[in-house]
């Protein structure tokens, strides 16, 4: 059985949603061309207790440290970075974070585009089909 003809208001819907998704992809499109360089890693911050003999951590409260959790190279490594570097590493992992969830809205928004685009291409089919039984050649046909 064919599928149904979508009413006018429906094809609107349509074309409206291919083109915010359009312009979705656009806005991603950034995020991918971008020269930043991307980090595959985590911060995350432990309690840890030294060992010195005459620090408060012994007896007390550990001490509050920033871990990253870096895989690369070919394992999963957990690295103390240095203070010097903290900052610019962070803005390489939050930028890595980034970068995968737009791939994620990427594939998502292309994926909404294409349905679009296919019930579109349908719709239009099936329209050109009617017309051309309207046609003096498409008449002989019956």
């Amino acid at each position: 059985m064919p599928p149904s003809t979508p009413s006018p208001e429906e094809l609107s819907r349509l074309r409206q949603r291919a083109r915010q998704r359009l312009e979705e992809l656009t806005v991603l499109l950034s995020v991918f061309l971008d020269r930043a360089p991307l980090l595959k890693g985590a911060f995350y911050t432990a309690q840890v207790r030294c060992g010195s003999t005459g620090c408060h951590c012994v007896a007390g409260e550990p001490h509050s440290l920033k871990f990253l959790a870096y895989r690369g190279r070919g394992r999963q490594r957990n690295l103390g970075p240095s203070v010097q570097d903290l900052s610019l590493l962070k803005t390489w992992t939050e930028t890595y974070r980034r970068y995968r969830k737009s791939r994620t809205q990427w594939k998502q928004a292309v994926g909404e585009l294409w349905g679009a685009i296919v019930a579109l291409e349908r719709h239009r089919l099936a329209e050109g089909e009617r017309l051309f039984g309207r046609t003096e050649t498409g008449r002989r046909l019956s």
